[in-house]
């Protein structure tokens, strides 16, 4: 078959197959829910990328209801494995495309400097706790409750993030099942981690057996009950069931395990998830299965892809997957899913919690010492999900800068509203204005931008930009690659004079321990986000293209703030998941 053939399958297996998968057990609401900045450009990144790049663009079998076989040359030959295998290189190629720019704005947001306090997410979990306290002392409750309230809006903070990364994780994996098995081949074999591609010796095999016990065993024995109940979620389409050794097994390809059990605290609590337990999906081995082309389908690196750990296998037998990846022939390697980068994150979830909770036995008494004392006005103590809150009706525009505001992300210090005439290589037009927010790397001090000038990619992570294209009245944001030198042309303020630069600024202070900031830094910090907030309102309400909101002076008015922050009104769509849905 020619290449153009193969190509040509690929895509109308795509378009034909694009919409019809389920992203997983209750997937029709995921795409919102995990967008990182608002509705984004699918083409780049965010929520529907993982509900549209990673099905669009895949050809999946009984799911989409085409089958390889049923496509054939111009010369009426079908040439099987060589269809399989540039098949299962380009779905694996478009998994990992849908989810760089993702997973690249969770780096910044989880991981970004080597200090696990000095990001976004740890700086909302410290909003969260400070707005408890400033709660606990306006009710005029005892320390003690008041640390216990503390410690409870912190788990739940933390619980929202976790429940977000295990779903984002659930979805990928969804999606690369649903691209690598199709009705003629279930399995590839040239599935392998980025250290050994090659070895079928990675932890410890399990079987789906057609009647399975009802925990999971290892063969060491010592984990039989460790990881809990299981359900299978997905079912091949073979007529016979998979068979090892002569033992029958069975059809199921991809299941689900409790989580809650690696956790300081359970996601169940959440009030919103109705009591469930937290599942994290996982694909079993189906080595001795031969495939049509012969061979082992999986390895055994897709045992068991832990993203609590970035292991497979039973603790006993922990070898790290770097990458999930598929080895072309000839067109070379095509990485996936990074399991160790979930890991990483769910690491530092953890430690910035436990760190925070071991703080707030002597910050929340300070804290509310300084609201007794009327030092700190408990009304201008604002959570991420309060900031947010209030700009929930607004445009994709003012929602992006919102959710940077929120979470402490590098924002204009005074031009808000600005726009600047931008050249990416994730650009789809060579030119293109609009709002644009570099997050630059730790090293800048004093951050800007100049007109005319280019920004070199060493000195920013990502770039959030929003702007509306020629063809649609429906802005687009999208995130551009810190791997790529940013050119940027005029820029312009919000009344659409030319101006020569734009300084950038955190509206929520980076601090590795807030327990040694003193009073005074204390309420310095509450002030100066709340005159970004202001900027931000005075901007979107002002600035027709930017997005005036209906109501904009009244959001600052001190009247319409609950006291500690219990304003909890729309969807926060950042990753470090300031709002659940």
């Amino acid at each position: 078959m020619s290449e153009l053939s193969r190509r040509d399958l690929l895509r109308r297996s795509a378009i034909a197959g694009g919409g019809s998968v389920a992203i997983g057990a209750g997937g029709s609401t995921l795409a919102p829910r995990f967008s990182p900045v608002g509705r984004a450009n699918a083409a780049i990144c965010g929520g529907l990328c993982l509900a549209g790049i990673f099905v669009a663009g895949t050809a999946l079998g009984a799911a989409a209801g085409i089958g390889v076989a049923k496509w054939k040359s111009p010369d009426g030959e079908f040439d099987e494995d060589d269809v399989t295998e540039d098949q299962a290189y380009y779905s694996a190629q478009r998994v990992g495309e849908g989810r760089s720019e993702f997973e690249a704005e969770m780096q910044t947001d989880y991981l970004g400097p080597s200090d696990d306090m000095a990001t976004p997410f740890a700086d909302a979990a410290w909003q969260t706790v400070r707005a408890s306290a400033a709660e606990s002392a306006t009710n005029g409750e005892s320390e003690t409750t008041a640390i216990q309230n503390a410690e409870e809006a912190l788990e739940r903070q933390v619980a929202i993030s976790v429940t977000n990364m295990v779903e984002k994780w659930n979805t990928g994996m969804n999606a690369l099942v649903q691209a690598m098995y199709h009705d003629t081949n279930e399995g590839i074999n040239r599935f392998g981690s980025a250290e050994d591609p090659g070895s079928e010796e990675k932890g410890t095999i399990i079987y789906p057996w057609q009647e399975p016990p009802t925990e999971w065993s290892f063969d060491t024995g010592d984990d039989a009950n460790l990881y809990g109940d299981y359900t299978p979620i997905q079912e091949t389409n073979l007529d016979d069931p998979y068979s090892f050794d002569g033992t029958e097994i069975g059809k199921a390809i991809m299941f689900t395990v409790d989580a809650d059990s690696w956790l300081p605290f359970s996601p169940s609590d959440l009030e919103d998830r109705d009591g469930e337990p937290l599942q994290v999906y996982s694909v079993p081995t189906l080595e001795g299965y031969q495939s049509t082309s012969g061979g082992n389908p999986i390895l055994t690196e897709l045992t068991w892809c832990n993203p609590f750990t970035g292991q497979f296998g039973s603790p006993s037998s922990r070898n790290s997957v770097e990458m999930i990846q598929y080895q072309h022939s000839s067109l070379g390697t095509a990485e996936a899913i990074s399991p160790m980068l979930y890991a990483d994150v769910i690491a530092r979830i953890e430690s910035v919690y436990n760190a925070i909770r071991q703080d707030i036995q002597t910050y929340v008494p300070a804290v509310m010492e300084s609201v007794s004392q009327g030092s700190i006005d408990p009304s201008q103590i604002l959570t991420a999900e309060d900031i947010y809150a209030k700009f929930e009706n607004s445009n994709y525009q003012s929602r992006l800068a919102a959710e940077l505001l929120a979470s402490g992300a590098d924002v204009p210090a005074d031009a808000w509203g600005y726009q600047a005439v931008v050249s990416h290589p994730d650009l789809s037009a060579d030119e293109l204005r609009g709002a644009l927010y570099p997050q630059f790397v730790d090293s800048i001090q004093n951050p800007s931008i100049s007109s005319n000038s280019t920004l070199p990619s060493g000195d920013y992570k990502v770039a959030y930009f929003a702007f509306t294209p020629a063809t649609s009245e429906t802005p687009e944001t999208v995130m551009l690659s810190g791997g790529s030198d940013l050119t940027i042309g005029q820029l312009y303020d919000a009344d659409g004079n030319e101006i020569d630069s734009v300084e950038f600024t955190q509206p929520v202070q980076h601090v590795s321990d807030p327990t040694t900031v003193d009073e005074v830094q204390l309420r310095e910090q509450i002030e100066y986000q709340n005159e970004q907030i202001e900027k931000l309102r005075e901007a979107l309400e002002d600035d027709p293209w930017f997005g005036g909101i209906p109501g904009a002076s009244d959001l600052l008015d001190p009247s319409k703030i609950v006291a500690g922050g219990l304003l909890v009104l729309g969807m926060i769509a950042v990753t470090v998941g300031l709002k659940d849905n």
